[in-house]
């Protein structure tokens, strides 16, 4: 259509969206070999049994075969000696993950495509991908991530003239988050006048995602159980230090992350993943423990000034939600022979709230789930879900930070799940949008809706999260994806 480049976009991927390689091995064979994600190579590593490479004869730091062992790190968040794996710069480390299956492993590929064709190229495009397995700061102190950012933000801004689009999915909003508290409250605001335009919140995590904190206490493959050893993956993530994702237990959310455990007596109790540690389990998570300590920013028994609860100082924020898909938001847990599970025994909630469905211990949210402490202009309950990974409410916490945010705008796209949003045409569109400053809507779909002002407003003070709305603001039609707003039957099995 004749667009060309205008303002600067930094696209910031969430976590496992960011390819990693060796850099060094003792191995030389794996130098410059891909890690994340190499189907074949994880493949091939899975099924050839225990192909090691020697890191010492402490069963907590063995593992099954090679790729496991270079994927780790060390307990002071380094890599294992004579090993160095880093993320993949650029926009090749984002576009997919496997290039040999591009197809089913795009992340941003369709965005810096159409990007691309209408003239944004190095000068005007930053792809900034990670080393996911970190914690932020972590990132700065061994990559210098954040002040690499900055002075790639700045550069870009000073080259042509305009500000940024920041354009972050999934855990990237949280370093996001973690930029501007790194830069520090008197820097931040100035800083972000100066060089910020938009931020494009897609999934969002700011409350955390339950799947985390299961997958740390139990084992999660994100799907990937034919190519991943559960057992290895299991110990890589108490490995890992990405603690950014465990939820929030914070008592000012009205919505709370649900963990229940049972113990020898059947009774049901709510827990904390620091509960479970200390006194349930420590021997089989100790190598955990450490790295929670260690980081007492991301991940807290807090109150609401947590400070990834604050607001980003930043005129315009926009999120896009996926939303309407049955999204795990707690589980169950038990002791099986020593060892924490899924309490699998478990076929309805005992406990709480009862439109929530329970499958094999795990707990989610569905298009038939009330929303808490969100009422349409008509006083009746909001029925969402989340975006199979990050719950609704987790995705729109942004609401609360409406006195401080000028421009705030939340866009659902129904259906689509969580790590598909990136390479959506619809998210495509809005970001386009924003990079060529154009006025008039160019998305418009039956799939994609603007959650209106009067859905997510709220009464309060910015500085906590208010107690749930009781008075509608507005009485404009409520834009709702049910007939009359009214609560969908749900067919649990589906």
């Amino acid at each position: 259509k004749g667009f060309t480049a205008k303002k600067p976009i930094i696209i910031v991927p969430g976590i496992l969206s960011t390819q990693l390689e060796v850099i060094e091995s003792p191995d030389p064979a794996w130098v410059g070999k891909r890690l994340w994600m190499n189907v074949k190579l994880m493949t091939m590593q899975k099924f050839r049994g225990r192909n090691k490479l020697q890191t010492g004869e402490d069963e907590e730091v063995r593992f099954n075969n090679k790729w496991s062992a270079h994927m780790r790190l060390e307990p002071n968040g380094e890599d294992p000696e004579g090993v160095k794996v880093r993320a993949v710069g650029g926009k090749d480390g984002i576009s997919s993950l496997d290039p040999s299956l591009d197809a089913i492993t795009a992340i941003f590929g369709p965005l810096v495509d159409n990007l691309e064709a209408i003239g944004y190229d190095e000068k005007t495009l930053a792809c900034l991908g990670y080393d996911w397995r970190l914690t932020p700061h972590r990132l700065e102190e061994r990559d210098s991530y954040f002040s690499m950012m900055v002075e790639k933000v700045e550069s870009m801004v000073k080259e042509t003239g305009e500000k940024a689009v920041i354009v972050c999915h999934s855990m990237g909003n949280k370093l996001i988050k973690y930029l501007f508290d790194f830069l520090g409250p008197q820097k931040a605001k100035t800083w972000a006048d100066t060089h910020i335009d938009t931020l494009v919140a897609a999934a969002p995590l700011w409350l955390g995602v339950s799947t985390a904190m299961r997958g740390a206490l139990t084992g999660e493959l994100f799907g990937l159980d034919h190519i991943l050893n559960e057992q290895d993956w299991k110990r890589l993530l108490h490995c890992f230090e990405s603690f950014s994702l465990f939820p929030s237990a914070v008592s000012a959310w009205t919505y709370p992350p649900r963990a229940y455990f049972r113990d020898f007596h059947k009774k049901i109790e709510r827990v904390t993943v620091e509960m479970l540690m200390d006194y349930y389990f420590p021997s089989t998570l100790l190598t955990m423990r450490p790295r929670l300590n260690a980081v007492p920013h991301y991940y807290h028994e807090d109150d609401n000034k947590h400070p990834f609860l604050q607001p980003i100082p930043i005129k315009r924020l926009h999120t896009i939600i996926g939303c309407n898909n049955q999204t795990e938001v707690g589980s169950f847990y038990t002791e099986e022979k020593g060892v924490i599970a899924l309490d699998k025994r478990v076929k309805t909630m005992e406990v709480g709230k009862d439109d929530l469905i329970v499958k094999k211990g795990k707990i989610y949210e569905t298009a038939a789930t009330a929303q808490c402490d969100l009422i349409d202009p008509h006083g009746r309950p909001v029925y969402r879900s989340g975006d199979t990974v990050v719950p609704f409410e987790s995705q729109i916490f942004s609401r609360y930070w409406a006195n401080t945010i000028p421009e705030l705008k939340w866009t659902e796209i129904t259906g689509r799940i969580h790590s598909h949003i990136p390479c959506d045409v619809e998210f495509c569109k809005i970001i386009v949008k924003y990079a060529l400053d154009l006025k008039e809507e160019v998305f418009s779909s039956e799939f994609v809706s603007e959650i209106t002002s009067d859905i997510i407003s709220f009464h309060g003070s910015n500085s906590k999260a208010p107690s749930p709305v009781n008075t509608p603001t507005s009485s404009s039609a409520p834009l709702s994806p049910y007939p009359d707003n009214k609560k969908p039957n749900v067919d649990e099995s589906s």
